[in-house]
Order: C-alpha cells, then sequence, then structure tokens
C-alpha cells in the first residue's frame, strides 16, 4: 500500500524541532520525508492520503527490555481459561494430548488459581506421572504442576519466573507454531508504534535464531533485533555473543 501522510508536526529525529510537511510510505517502508511542497509526485501515485492536522508523526519506537519467551507463555499450549476445577482441567490436558500426540508434555496458559477448586491433591500426578504438565496463570507467575515436571524442569510454582523456566525452552521454542507467533508479536509490537527491540534470551537461545533467520530471509520481519543474551543454563558463552 503507498500511503502519504500531510502534518504541522513531523518529528524527523535529525532536529530537536518538528517539521510541517509529509511522509511517503511504501508498503511497511517510509520511503519520503520533506515538505509539503514536495510531495505531488508522491500524492499522484498513493493509494491512500491522510491529512493529520497537528499530529504528531514519528519515527517507529524502541523497546529496550522485551522478551518473547514471556509473551509466549500467554498463549502456550491449552487454553485453561474458564477452567474452574481440577477434574475439569485433567480433561482439558487429556483432550490436548490427543490432539498433538507427538508431544512428550503438555504446556498450558490461562489458570485461574484463586477459586481453583482441587479435589485430589495429587491428582495431576496420579493422571500423568509419566509426562511433564506446566499450566500458567495469566500473569505467569505462579503455574500448576507436576511432580515429573519439577524434576525434568527444575522449578517450582513459586519460583517460575523467567531465568529459572530455562530448561522449559527449548521445548516452547521449537514448536512448529512458535514461527507464526513470533509474527503475531512483532505485529502487537508494530501497532503499538515500535520498530526496533532488545530482546532478552537466554543462552544460546536454544536454536530459535534459525527460525528468525529465516523469517528474515523471507522477508517476514518487520522489527529491528538487538539481543542481549543472559546466562542462565550454562556460562557465559563468548562465542555465541
Amino acid at each position: 500500500m503507498n500511503l502519504v501522510l500531510f502534518s504541522e508536526s513531523i518529528y524527523t529525529a535529525e532536529s530537536a524541532m518538528p517539521i510541517e510537511g509529509f511522509v511517503a510510505i511504501q508498503g511497511n517502508r517510509i520511503a519520503a520525508v520533506g515538505d509539503r511542497a514536495n510531495a505531488a509526485c508522491w500524492v499522484r501515485d498513493a493509494e491512500r492520503v491522510i491529512e493529520l492536522g497537528n499530529r504528531t508523526v514519528t519515527p517507529g519506537f524502541v523497546d529496550c527490555h522485551t522478551f518473547f519467551t514471556g509473551y509466549l507463555l500467554l498463549s502456550l499450549g491449552v487454553d485453561f481459561s474458564g477452567i474452574t476445577s481440577d477434574e475439569d482441567g485433567i480433561d482439558a490436558i487429556h483432550n490436548y494430548h490427543r490432539q498433538h500426540p507427538e508431544q512428550s508434555y503438555v504446556f498450558g496458559h490461562g489458570w485461574e488459581a484463586e477459586g481453583f477448586k482441587t479435589g485430589e491433591d495429587n491428582l495431576l500426578d496420579r493422571e500423568f506421572p509419566e509426562m511433564p504438565v506446566v499450566i500458567f496463570t495469566s500473569g505467569r507467575d505462579n503455574c500448576w504442576m507436576n511432580a515429573k515436571a519439577r524434576g525434568t524442569f527444575g522449578f517450582t510454582p513459586e519460583k517460575c519466573y523467567a531465568e529459572m523456566i530455562w530448561r522449559m525452552m527449548p521445548y516452547f521454542l521449537n514448536e512448529p507454531e512458535t514461527e507464526q507467533k513470533y509474527v503475531s508479536y512483532m505485529k502487537m509490537l508494530n501497532e503499538r508504534g515500535i520498530t526496533s527491540i532488545k530482546e532478552t534470551t537466554f543462552d544460546d537461545y536454544y536454536g530459535f535464531l534459525d527460525t528468525m533467520e529465516k523469517l528474515e530471509t523471507n522477508g517476514r520481519m518487520t522489527v529491528r533485533v538487538a539481543f542481549m543474551s543472559q546466562p542462565v543454563g550454562r556460562g557465559i558463552n563468548i562465542e555465541h555473543g
């Protein structure tokens, strides 16, 4: 889509004061910025022209502390929204696992711990003694998990913050749908005016950099990404850095 924006307040970041003029956009790229008098050739080919008056137009914003791994937990696996008892939760986990027989684990999101009715303290362990199960709250600050998950991933519901769940990340970062979820993540950022991010990753990002390179090769990256790698499961990896 070719778009031209006119505004009395265009902040170009080249000077402290905004200018009056136009911004021409082709597809998802800024093609030109200048005085209103120089906009004719861009207007001629535009599919849409918007007069913004004194509303400010700026370059994209930079978010310098983002976590895709945290964003993923909002939609990971089985949806527990509206599930209010352990028995219904067990049924939801069984249904999800039947739909995803290739997975040797079940993760989930949207668990509401407050008011969740528990009829049997060890029901989750009894139903799934050999398969790790972790269901996160919508705030990602608590989780319902079985003993197999605690042993496999090395954390507890009391300590399920980002730096503690790193053993889970190789699993959910490499699920087939994670690539599309990164596209949705970028769209969410773009809708908020963010075009550059500093992504906080862990160790060597457990293979997900290959997915990001694939997105870049296919022209599907809509943010500029700088990385900060935080060592959690291993020591500092200078070669990776």
